[in-house]
């Protein structure tokens, strides 16, 4: 199949495909953007160019309580604790200085996916906002435990 010569477009069409993905297009969509709903209603979900200010707020919040845990964990770890996740234990073993900016990456990697996905669904039936609100309260679970802890070494 060849490509479309300029003579096959109507006149006054350059023939460039304005829809091509490029740096400029992310940060024109990101800032300029109109779509902030599905195209058209009844359609399967799609991707979007503005999000609503509770789902950055949520992604903020997530990434945030990443921070406070990545925080929490080395204080702990310095106070004799265990790391219990495997893949962190054998960065901390390897290069423990990788430790926080790679716990922050995979978080970081994480949220946007979920972000950038907001209008799907997770295995034909979970969406992917409650899912990150679901993460929201176990992250502010685990940073209440971890604060607990902290709070014991605090006294004793």
């Amino acid at each position: 199949m060849s490509l479309p010569q300029q003579e096959d477009f109507a006149p006054g069409r350059s023939g460039t495909d304005r829809r091509r993905l490029s740096l400029r297009s992310l940060v024109y969509g990101a800032w300029r953007g109109r779509r902030a709903a599905e195209r058209r209603s009844g359609t399967q979900a799609g991707y979007v160019d503005r999000y609503p200010s509770s789902v950055v707020l949520a992604a903020v919040a997530l990434f945030t309580l990443a921070m406070a845990d990545a925080y929490g964990t080395l204080v702990l770890l310095e106070a004799g604790a265990q790391e219990v996740n495997p893949v962190m234990e054998a960065l901390l073993q390897a290069e423990p200085a990788w430790f926080v900016p790679v716990k922050l990456a995979i978080t970081a990697v994480g949220v946007l996916l979920l972000v950038l996905h907001k209008n799907f669904t997770l295995f034909g039936r979970l969406p992917s906002l409650r899912l990150m609100h679901a993460l929201l309260g176990l992250y502010g679970c685990l940073i209440a435990y971890e604060g607990a802890l902290l709070w014991s070494l605090h006294r004793s």
